[in-house]
């Protein structure tokens, strides 16, 4: 028996997997030449190869998202619970955010949008 065929032989585990082999291989061997078998094992094996590459790379792709989506969601929430302890209550919500954004006080449009001067119950604006 070739050596390629023995070296894979002899790694298989449990023993039951490496008998098998070996008798698929003997029932093979009228109507393949050892050669082909070997090229047909090289090929399968470089395509398991490849796949468990494959699998190691997705699993991996995904376990680093997740744990950039938890850093993510961690931060979100340390920024929202210093925004409410900055701003407690929901009127200075709304002009923190106003004042973010650029929003005047009375009509709620961007400052930029907003060509008029007007007052409001709040004073003058525009």
């Amino acid at each position: 028996m070739p050596s390629e065929l023995e070296d894979y032989l002899s790694k298989l585990k449990p023993e039951k997997k490496r008998i098998s082999e070996f008798e698929n291989f003997e029932s093979i061997r009228k109507s393949y030449s050892v050669d082909q078998v070997i090229l047909d094992l090289k090929a399968e094996t470089e395509v398991l190869e490849a796949a468990t590459k494959k699998q190691a790379i997705r699993e991996t792709l995904k376990s680093e998202i997740e744990t950039q989506n938890l850093k993510d969601e961690q931060e979100w929430k340390t920024k929202e619970e210093a925004f409410l302890k900055a701003f407690p209550d929901e009127e200075s919500q709304k002009a923190a955010i106003d004042e973010v954004f650029g929003r005047d006080e009375c009509s709620g449009r961007s400052v930029e949008s907003s060509a008029e001067v007007g007052v409001c119950d709040r004073g003058v604006v525009g």
